[in-house]
């Protein structure tokens, strides 16, 4: 029993011994996580802040591309849902004139204008003769597009015993009223017809600044003509001057000093005038007197040239006796 029980002691021991020794060995391994979870952590920060300076250069560039991804994907799943959609769409058309083609045409009334509108088909510039934004032309396609089908489909209705005609005694009101009609019209012509004005004093404003820079062309030709005919002149009148101090002498210098206008007799003009009619008379003030016509006493005549003369009278003295104009007037209605 004392040999069992000393065996007992020695086991306690002994396993009093492995705890300490593996608690000592759990603390070191505990000791060393930590110190290797503190060292990485600190490695990571270190790695952080160098690289904040790349990260602040490069962020725009990473949020433009995110930016762009996204917007990648969004039409990538636009196209997806329209390639389906047109898929669906495509299914159900079939299916429609599937139907549509087994049924008579008075259940469907169905009838497609021999003539698209003209507004162009497939981008084509050839194929657009009319302008989309123009609303009376666009409304006169839509009504020339319905009055195409209307008389296509006359017949047919004419065909199946269908009436199509409204009784006289049928009242049917329209879903907009003439006079509402009659008002659209109206704004529609009033814009055309502003437009119209618009379009006109663009061009009258446009013409305007043509002729002022035409009339200004046309004085500056004037006075650069000028210019330059003065300009011949002086020249002409320095080469002249020259060939006078060299003694010599143009035929045109002769012609001008010969025949030069000294101010005294009539002008070459004046003396053209009367070789060619005639002499026209004296000149002005024959109508004052002189030396002569002082001295000339022949037409003298007492009784006439001074007003206090004697006065003429009838020889029968009968201009005081006249009756007035109203009286005469009277006689020669009554004979």
């Amino acid at each position: 029993e004392v040999g069992s029980g000393d065996e007992d002691d020695a086991e306690v021991e002994n396993d009093e011994e492995l705890e300490e020794v593996g608690s000592g060995d759990e603390e070191e391994k505990e000791g060393d996580g930590e110190s290797k979870t503190a060292s990485f952590i600190d490695k990571i920060k270190n790695k952080s802040a160098v690289d904040e300076d790349g990260d602040s250069d490069s962020a725009s560039d990473s949020d433009s591309d995110d930016e762009a991804k996204k917007k990648s994907e969004q039409y990538t799943k636009l196209a997806k849902n329209n390639m389906m959609n047109s898929k669906a769409l495509s299914v159900v058309a079939t299916e429609l004139d599937s139907v549509h083609s087994k049924m008579p045409w008075a259940e469907t009334f169905v009838i497609v204008p021999p003539t698209p509108l003209p507004f162009g088909e497939n981008g084509d510039p050839e194929s657009n003769p009319l302008d989309i934004h123009d609303d009376l032309k666009r409304e006169v396609a839509f009504y020339n597009s319905a009055l195409e089908a209307v008389n296509e489909a006359r017949p047919k209705l004419e065909e199946s015993n269908i009436p199509f005609t409204r009784p006289d005694d049928f009242f049917a009101e329209m879903i907009k009223t003439d006079d509402h009609m009659s008002n659209v019209k109206d704004r529609l012509i009033f814009e055309n017809k502003k437009i119209e004005a618009v379009a006109q004093r663009k061009s009258n404003k446009e013409q305007k600044l043509r002729v002022k820079e035409s009339h200004a062309n046309r004085l500056a030709e004037k006075s650069k003509r000028k210019r330059d005919h003065f300009q011949e002149l002086d020249d002409w009148a320095s080469s002249a001057a020259k060939n006078r101090g060299g003694a010599l002498r143009d035929d045109v210098d002769d012609y001008f000093l010969n025949n030069r206008y000294n101010g005294s007799g009539p002008g070459k003009k004046r003396q053209n005038s009367d070789k060619k009619f005639g002499f026209g008379g004296k000149n002005g003030r024959f109508k004052q007197n002189d030396r002569k016509s002082m001295n000339d006493l022949s037409g003298f005549n007492p009784r006439g040239n001074f007003a206090g003369g004697m006065k003429k009278t009838s020889k029968n003295g009968s201009g005081a006796n006249r009756s007035g104009k109203r009286a005469r007037d009277a006689k020669r209605s009554r004979s």
